[in-house]
């Protein structure tokens, strides 16, 4: 082989993908901003009209429809009628067009998805589905911000903000009875969001954790973007985790979780390769230490549910329904709702 034929291999094939390797830790350490990308995946997603929950797959009676947060950003939200909801009240207009009378026997499950992609995304919906048209539970699914086509950037303030405008939307406006729902970076956000202020929500009947971890900084030492540093512990902590930290994307569920109220159910499949079900196992631990109402149910591996399929389990709507009727029993209420009459809201439109 001729020697420039080999200086070409070489640089092809070793000394750039070296050079990657190391300077992927320093641009990740020099920019917050880019660190916060790599962990909410953002740039990741492929459904371009997100304004049309069938086209993307919802079954049922489905709306999209967008609220405001406290800085002014809009959030792109589905909701999703209980199956029982969307065939005994056909003739009921939407709230969302004006003065409008909402009627509902049936709980709300607010979700709260992970990293990467959008509301619209293909597991995602499967489960809507399985929520609200065989379980018969209304649905709300939010894009956080820079998510979707939800405004401002994808950073840990405004993603708590989104979050925080949903909830005081189901409690201020709905004020309905609801679940709220995380899956894996969504259960920490979930739990970001409701530290120190769940008790401030009188709706609120209990938190459901699916596939989530105990904190960010252990999750890392399994991130895809991570695996070819986890074997240093310096690395990951110097360049990768002190930089999130620094700009508050900590994520601490274990510290968390100790700050919840309402009942918690913890559901996370045997065979997740994402987050192990260890992190899972420790974040129950560390509730039942602190003397939370709390549940776990695991997910043997032979049903191949990974991180994302743990709705096709077996057992799964059984498991749902019995959490969410203790969660009614738990807190001395019927399931059942009263007909809610509100005026327009300037800050809510399906456009």
């Amino acid at each position: 082989m001729p020697i420039s034929k080999f200086v070409h291999s070489l640089s092809r094939y070793i000394l750039v993908p070296l050079a990657l390797y190391i300077s992927l830790p320093i641009i990740f350490k020099c920019s917050g901003k880019y660190a916060q990308k790599l962990i909410y995946l953002t740039q990741m997603h492929n459904v371009s009209n997100l304004k049309n929950p069938k086209q993307n797959g919802v079954i049922g009676r489905a709306e999209n429809l967008y609220i405001r947060d406290k800085n002014g950003n809009r959030i792109g939200i589905y909701y999703i009628q209980a199956h029982s909801d969307s065939t005994t009240n056909k003739n009921n207009t939407s709230y969302i067009t004006g003065t409008k009378i909402f009627k509902s026997d049936r709980p709300f499950v607010i979700y709260f998805h992970g990293s990467k992609g959008t509301r619209a995304c293909g597991e995602r919906i499967n489960l809507y589905n399985i929520l609200s048209q065989e379980l018969d539970y209304n649905v709300l699914a939010l894009d956080y911000s820079g998510f979707g086509d939800s405004e401002g950037e994808a950073d840990i303030k405004n993603i708590i903000n989104s979050s925080t405008a949903l909830i005081d939307f189901v409690e201020t406006t709905l004020k309905c009875n609801f679940i709220a729902w995380g899956h894996s970076l969504g259960g920490g956000i979930l739990l970001e969001t409701l530290a120190d202020i769940s008790s401030k929500y009188k709706y609120l009947l209990g938190i459901i954790l699916e596939s989530t971890f105990t904190s960010l900084n252990d999750s890392l030492y399994h991130h895809p973007y991570t695996l070819l540093y986890n074997w240093n512990t310096k690395i990951m902590e110097t360049f990768i985790i002190r930089t999130l930290n620094k700009h508050g994307v900590v994520f601490n569920n274990k510290s968390n979780i100790s700050k919840i109220n309402v009942p918690i159910l913890i559901l996370h499949s045997v065979d997740d390769n994402k987050i192990p079900i260890q992190l899972g196992q420790q974040l129950y631990e560390e509730a039942i230490k602190k003397g939370k109402t709390v549940d776990m149910i695991m997910y043997e591996g032979n049903e191949k549910l990974g991180h994302s399929g743990i709705y096709r389990a077996n057992s799964f709507k059984n498991d749902i329904n019995n959490y969410i009727n203790n969660c009614f029993f738990h807190h001395g209420k019927a399931l059942n709702m009263k007909e809610l009459l509100y005026n327009q809201n300037e800050n809510i439109n399906m456009y």
